[in-house]
């Protein structure tokens, strides 16, 4: 028939996004036709990594790390028994807004479990239906009529059809 296939078994997708990177690894297969032009795209994703930029985690993380080394130097200093209830207060508090900070960063884009963002899933569901309606649209232009009316009279034209179809798929000789 002159279609042609093109099939990898490893490979990646990397979708970008504002403050994220989304790696996915899978299985990627392209149907072209006679003429080269694609016919069908399928990825299929095995696994996906979230990667982050380091400026959007460095300040939390040195943050985090400069309480650390507060705590730890009033410990070396004074001893374990010596660090007043005061100071421990104190970082402890610091050592919790930090981390409650370094989360909120890692929260930044929100992911289904597949690695897409709510809004490329929202975009897959608009396409899926304006595909389906692909009968409706080009029965409007060829009819050269209205949507309102398109609709009306788009299921007796496929009922039609139907029928139209089966009477000669009967009258065909085995």
């Amino acid at each position: 028939s002159g279609i042609m296939m093109l099939e990898y078994g490893k490979a990646v997708q990397e979708s970008v996004y504002e403050q994220l990177h989304v790696v996915h690894e899978g299985r990627l297969k392209v149907i072209f036709t006679p003429d080269l032009k694609i016919l069908s795209w399928e990825f299929c994703s095995r696994r996906h990594e979230e990667l982050l930029p380091r400026r959007l985690v460095a300040p939390q993380v040195n943050q985090l790390l400069e309480v650390a080394q507060k705590w730890q130097s009033a410990i070396a200093e004074s001893g374990s028994g010596g660090v007043s209830q005061q100071d421990l207060q104190i970082s402890s508090n610091m050592l919790v807004t930090a981390g409650r900070q370094l989360a909120k960063s890692l929260e930044v884009q929100s992911l289904n479990d597949l690695g897409f963002t709510k809004r490329y899933v929202r975009s897959l569901q608009i396409a899926e239906v304006v595909n389906s309606m692909k009968d409706l649209m080009d029965f409007t232009q060829e009819a050269n009529i209205g949507p309102i009316e398109a609709l009306k009279r788009f299921p007796r034209q496929t009922s039609l059809a139907k029928v139209q179809m089966q009477r000669m798929q009967a009258m065909e000789p085995m």
